[in-house]
């Protein structure tokens, strides 16, 4: 007689939601970054105050975000091993020095803005720019570096972080400039609350962030087999709150605000504006960390 022996094994979700939030709040800040810089360089005063807010807020962020990849970790005070025992091939290492040194760079950047100091925050501002950049591709690659999760294994989902990153932070800064006086808030344009400059880039990287959600989905549903059964099962787990909360409410009705409300805002009418320039901007927000967290949590299901 030939016995077996079983082993009943419970499936682990090692990343829970405090990663999520590491690479939402991460995102945030540098899309703020990149609207200060940005704005900044195009010269137009009309754009100084929402780049003020993203210079400010940027460095912040991203302090929160870190904050929370630490609550996750089992031995948080064992973070400076990470740059001792930095690995060039491992993407996961990257994050540490990354992501400190682009905290420097925010902060300096923000006191170029609030001294102010134009010459200052250019300079730290460019040379800011590809270290923001690698930050962003960084919280892509963490995912799509890991070849056994083949719901991440893919190079769009570092395309989808890099314009993740670019919505909500300029939904973060929309909704941080709805709360600024009528007198130190209001541009060339009858006191709206943004310039319609500024809402015309958020429109169309609304829509590029669609359009990457959908080709990396397209790519897992033409995949190899593991990655149309990992599709398949992060869709039956979580698939509608996806859809619903992270796509839909988070991106399609954004868009259709935006483009909807645009006449409105060129008549100036303020409180109308603000209205629906926070209802955007929360919108968003809420889709922004919807999406990473069913693309984290459903990337480990299988």
């Amino acid at each position: 007689m030939t016995g077996a022996i079983l082993y009943n094994t419970p499936h682990l979700i090692p990343w829970d939601w405090r990663i999520a939030a590491d690479l939402f709040f991460g995102g945030i800040g540098v899309g703020a970054f990149f609207v200060a810089v940005l704005g900044g360089l195009s010269r137009d005063k009309r754009y100084d105050a929402a780049c003020k807010v993203g210079a400010v807020i940027s460095p912040l962020l991203v302090i929160v975000g870190i904050l929370f990849m630490l609550s996750e970790l089992g031995h948080p005070f064992r973070l400076w091993r990470t740059l001792t025992g930095f690995n060039l091939s491992s993407p996961i290492s990257w994050g540490g020095p990354l992501q400190g040194l682009f905290v420097l760079i925010g902060f300096a950047h923000a006191y170029g803005w609030l001294r102010p100091a134009e010459r200052l925050r250019t300079v730290i501002g460019i040379i800011g720019m590809p270290l923001g950049l690698a930050v962003g591709v960084y919280h892509g690659l963490l995912l799509a570096a890991l070849e056994a999760r083949p719901l991440w294994n893919t190079g769009l989902i570092t395309l989808s972080a890099v314009w993740g990153f670019a919505t909500t932070g300029m939904a973060a800064v929309l909704l941080l400039m709805c709360f600024r006086p009528t007198g130190s808030g209001k541009t060339a344009e009858s006191g709206n609350v943004v310039p319609s400059g500024f809402r015309s880039v958020f429109v169309a990287a609304l829509i590029v962030q669609l359009f990457t959600i959908f080709a990396w989905w397209g790519s897992l549903y033409s995949g190899s087999t593991n990655a149309s059964e990992a599709l398949a099962a992060a869709v039956a787990s979580l698939g509608s709150i996806l859809w619903a909360l992270g796509i839909g409410l988070g991106l399609v009705v954004p868009i259709v605000l935006e483009l909807a409300t645009s006449g409105s805002r060129k008549r100036g009418a303020r409180a109308l504006d603000v209205a629906f320039s926070l209802l955007t901007a929360l919108l968003v927000l809420m889709g922004g960390f919807v999406f990473r967290y069913t693309v984290l949590i459903g990337g480990q299901i299988l």
